[in-house]
């Protein structure tokens, strides 16, 4: 047997196996082995399970050569892969090649079982991706829901803290102004004590010196008095000197109206030096006590010094001492 008549006689196998093909290609007999090798490894393949495998050997068979069965197998191949749109497209092919037929019959079958099956898929697709979104809505709900109470608990944390340091603050105020109004009474008190005691001192300090000026003012009116009466005692004087002076033209006897008035003009005279001598002393003496006692008196109360008070002064944001007194 010639090798043309055994390329014819493969050829003719192949197209019994695939179905009716296309007799116009004559493909050569190169050709032809490579297909029917492409076919084998991919029953192999399919027989084993491989199926994305078979479908890669059954294209590259139906490259070479185009018997509408290798659709069919390529068909089946995507079917048991589980790729339903893939199967689908196989199917139709095969179909649009051969319209009839126990292939075409099973073709049409598939399709219409793939389809709904699809469908169902898409629904049940649908379904999920609505059962996911609802899921992710609640989810979404819940979170914004805890957040929620977060934000609520974080507000009623917040408030009460605030009123917690509100309180805070007041009882400080409270308590500093109490603090405020026992510093200042007893400031007030002590101010008082204090003042007092600077009064009592003062009086004490005018009261000094007091025996020097009244000894003083004694000796003043005392030496005055004294004074006063050695003018009396001077006019006596006059008076007899001037009698003596008038016995003394009217006659030169002496006798002792004379005498006696002699005498009584050396009597006022020493009266006179006397009781000027002694009253201005004693003048004298009085007004330097009574400045004595003046200068004592005046010391003594510029040494008294008036009451210093210290307040001190508590608030909120404020703290400080208020200072009162002479300086």
């Amino acid at each position: 047997m010639t090798r043309r008549a055994v390329t014819l006689s493969l050829f003719l196998v192949l197209a019994v196996a695939f179905g009716t093909p296309s007799l116009a290609r004559k493909p050569s007999a190169k050709v032809l082995a490579a297909a029917k090798a492409h076919f084998k490894q991919g029953k192999a393949y399919y027989e084993a399970g491989a199926y994305g495998n078979a479908v890669k050997a059954y294209e590259k068979a139906y490259t070479l050569v185009s018997l509408p069965k290798l659709l069919f197998n390529i068909g089946q191949a995507y079917r048991m892969q589980r790729d339903k749109p893939k199967a689908v497209t196989a199917y139709q092919r095969y179909l649009a090649v051969v319209s009839v037929g126990t292939l075409a019959d099973e073709a049409r079958a598939h399709i219409a079982t793939l389809k709904l099956k699809i469908q169902v898929e898409v629904a049940e697709a649908a379904k999920r991706k609505a059962l996911q979104a609802a899921e992710e809505a609640r989810k979404r709900a819940e979170a914004a829901r805890k957040r929620a109470e977060m934000l609520e608990e974080a507000r009623k944390r917040a408030a009460a803290e605030a009123a917690a340091r509100l309180k805070a603050q007041r009882e400080d105020t409270a308590r500093l102004h109490r603090i405020a109004a026992q510093e200042a009474e007893r400031q007030r008190r002590k101010s008082e004590a204090n003042q007092r005691a600077y009064d009592r001192r003062r009086a004490q300090a005018k009261h000094r010196g007091r025996a020097l000026r009244g000894v003083g003012t004694a000796a003043i009116v005392i030496g005055a008095i004294v004074f006063g009466g050695s003018a009396g005692a001077g006019l006596m004087m006059r008076s007899k000197d001037q009698d003596l002076q008038d016995w003394e033209r009217s006659t030169d006897r002496w006798s002792l109206d004379w005498e006696d008035k002699l005498k009584q003009r050396k009597m006022f005279k020493t009266m006179f030096l006397a009781e000027s001598i002694c009253g201005g002393v004693v003048l004298i003496l009085g007004i330097v006590l009574y400045r004595v006692g003046v200068f004592q008196r005046k010391r003594a109360t510029e040494a008294v010094t008036a009451p210093v008070t210290v307040t001190p002064l508590l608030g909120p944001g404020l703290a400080g001492v208020n200072i009162g007194g002479r300086f």
